[in-house]
């Protein structure tokens, strides 16, 4: 059988293995495993085995697909080790061949996001672009100074694939973007944190998809850049201005309500919009760390649900099928493949049916019949 090299690559970093442990595992030496890739041909007994081993599929190993991406962006780089790079890398890899499948059988929004990085889009450079981009695609989406209600779902009408996480050991990896193809962007979001984290990640990454394709996210002013992007598009400074209370946390906290974003991130967007100086900000942060307020956001908000994944559930569930069919068809891990799509929540007949029970019927996700 011939085995694709990368298949082999993607289930040793996504189980965090090294070379030597993964040749360990599967009974051969160093040198078994270099002569195995240097021929590129197997029985379909070792495939077994290594389906044993990883928790993958045995056809995902012979899949005759490229499961090259694009290099993704990671979230906290500083923070991130190898062996979580690794298994993000490999996760988006997975995600590769699962969307090829999930979009032979529906039909899902087009990619809508302007390239803000070519240089075809006039930034004026007398301003701070991160925050002029954040207005200016506002615009374009027609959001207005509004806050923004299920961020997740409004990505995924713009046509940008959103998968959830759960790598509860590996708090680095809490969010990371990449384009499939230069033709179908991705965020990844881990759902570890709050939702106000997420939500914040998610327009950090957003803002990664817009402004910098090609350009080296592990640059600090890159990840700062990012960061007032997100804070703007979530907080514009126009509504942030309406509805200003005085920025104890106390008051923070409630005031945070609006936009559903961390106390956190209302301190900084207090800070970027001049309405506190930065000895207040300084004093807020502290504050925030003493409470412990970073670590275990206060009040939390329920979890954003997926729109893609709410109706394609609904829809497998009316042919007596779950995810795990859908991710048997793609030859991916079933793990994987029911994580990526819960979002925080289960996959489970009776999430389907409290779909149903609310009259969900396809909305703009179209299924192909």
């Amino acid at each position: 059988m011939k085995l694709n090299l990368e298949a082999l690559d993607v289930a040793r970093l996504r189980n965090r293995l090294t070379k030597n442990s993964f040749a360990s595992l599967l009974n051969l030496s160093s040198r078994d495993l270099r002569r195995m890739r240097e021929t590129n041909e197997v029985d379909p007994d070792f495939v077994e085995r290594l389906a044993a081993v990883t928790g993958f599929p045995a056809d995902f190993f012979t899949v005759d697909v490229n499961l090259e991406i694009s290099p993704p962006t990671f979230r906290k780089q500083a923070t991130l080790s190898a062996k979580e790079r690794g298994a993000g890398v490999a996760a988006a890899k997975i995600a590769k061949l699962f969307w090829q499948q999930v979009e032979r059988e529906y039909s899902l929004p087009d990619q809508d996001l302007p390239d803000y990085s070519s240089g075809e889009t006039y930034l004026p450079s007398n301003v701070d672009r991160a925050t002029y981009a954040a207005a200016m695609l506002r615009e374009e989406w027609g959001l207005g100074t509004e806050p923004i209600g299920n961020l997740v779902q409004l990505l995924e009408r713009k046509g940008i694939r959103v998968l959830s996480l759960s790598e509860p050991n590996a708090r680095g990896l809490s969010a990371f973007s990449f384009w499939e193809d230069g033709e179908r962007p991705f965020i990844y979001l881990n759902m570890v944190g709050s939702t106000e984290r997420s939500r914040f990640d998610a327009s950090h990454e957003l803002a990664h998809l817009l402004l910098h394709r090609n350009h080296d996210s592990a640059d600090p002013k890159v990840e700062e850049e990012a960061d007032r992007f997100a804070s703007a598009f979530l907080i514009p400074k126009a509504d942030l201005l309406r509805y200003k209370c005085f920025p104890t946390l106390a008051n923070l906290k409630e005031n945070k309500k609006r936009w559903n974003v961390s106390v956190a991130a209302l301190v900084r967007a207090y800070r970027d919009n001049g309405l506190i100086d930065e000895q207040r900000y300084k004093y807020l942060n502290i504050e925030l760390s003493r409470k412990g307020w970073r670590a275990s956001e206060p009040d939390q908000s329920e979890r954003e649900i997926s729109g893609v994944w709410r109706y394609i559930k609904l829809d497998l569930w009316k042919k007596s099928q779950t995810i795990e069919n859908l991710a048997e068809r793609a030859h991916v891990p079933v793990q994987d493949a029911t994580v990526f799509t819960s979002f925080g929540g289960a996959n489970n007949p009776n999430e389907i049916r409290s779909f149903k029970d609310q009259g969900a019927s396809g909305g703009s996700w179209r299924v192909i019949k």
